[in-house]
């Protein structure tokens, strides 16, 4: 599902319109970014945790031009799903 797709969604289901839905739709997930931005874990009850992480720079290899090459450090967005969305998930079989 994409955001288009999740607006015309929550539209249908509220009875909103379309764009407006879009433009509420848009604004949380800049709010979300926004926080994990400033440091913040976002935390969804029942659903799950987002949260950034530091990953330390280490040593790769590019198979292609044969050669060693670093990765720098950087960081990384994580997510951990709820206790309830992995009871939720666990019998799912995947296409």
């Amino acid at each position: 599902m994409n955001t288009k797709k999740m607006a015309d969604y929550v539209a249908e289901q509220c009875n909103y319109p379309k764009k407006q839905t879009r433009k509420i739709i848009n604004t949380f997930f800049h709010s979300v970014l926004e926080s994990l931005l400033n440091g913040e874990d976002i935390v969804f009850r029942h659903f799950g945790r987002f949260y950034l992480v530091q990953a330390q720079e280490k040593k790769a290899f590019d198979p292609y031009k044969k050669v060693g090459l670093i990765i720098p450090k950087h960081t990384r967005i994580r997510f951990s799903a709820s206790k309830k969305m992995k009871d939720i998930i666990k019998n799912i079989e995947v296409k």
